[in-house]
C-alpha cells in the first residue's frame, strides 16, 4: 500500500512539473537593437504615430541604417488574438523606443509579426 501511495505521489508531482515547464502564453513583445548601434546617436521619438511602415522589399540599402528589430506577438497574454491595428501600434511603440523612423521588411508567421527598425541616412555635408 505504501508503494502504491508513493508511486501516485511521484506520478502527480512529475505531471505537475512537466506542466509548469511548458509555456501556456506567448512571450511578450520584443525590441532588439542591433549590436554595435550607438544608442545615443539615435534620439528617441516621442510620438509613435510618426513611425511609418515600408513593405517594399526593393529598398536600396544605402538609404537607411538598421538600428534593430521589433517583434510583436499576434496574441495577448490571455491568449486572445490581437487585431491588426493593435499589432501595428505596438510595433510603432517598439520602434519609437529604439529611435526608429520606419519599419521595413515586415514578416509574419502563425504567432509573431517582425519588422526591421531603421532610420534614414542623412546626406554627408560637403
Amino acid at each position: 500500500m505504501k508503494a502504491l501511495t508513493l508511486c501516485a505521489i511521484i506520478l502527480s508531482m512529475s505531471i505537475t512539473l512537466i506542466g509548469c515547464s511548458t509555456p501556456l502564453m506567448p512571450s511578450t513583445d520584443l525590441a532588439h537593437p542591433t549590436l554595435g548601434s550607438p544608442k545615443p546617436a539615435y534620439p528617441v521619438r516621442k510620438d509613435p504615430a510618426e513611425i511609418v511602415f515600408i513593405n517594399r522589399q526593393d529598398i536600396p540599402p544605402n538609404q537607411y541604417t538598421v538600428i534593430g528589430e521589433a517583434t510583436v506577438s499576434k496574441y495577448n497574454v490571455a491568449g486572445i488574438k490581437r487585431q491588426k491595428a493593435v499589432i501595428q501600434d505596438r510595433l510603432r511603440e517598439l520602434a519609437s523606443s529604439m529611435g526608429g523612423e520606419a519599419i521595413i521588411h515586415l514578416q509574419s508567421d502563425d504567432s509573431y509579426v517582425t519588422g526591421i527598425v531603421v532610420i534614414s541616412q542623412k546626406p554627408k555635408p560637403a
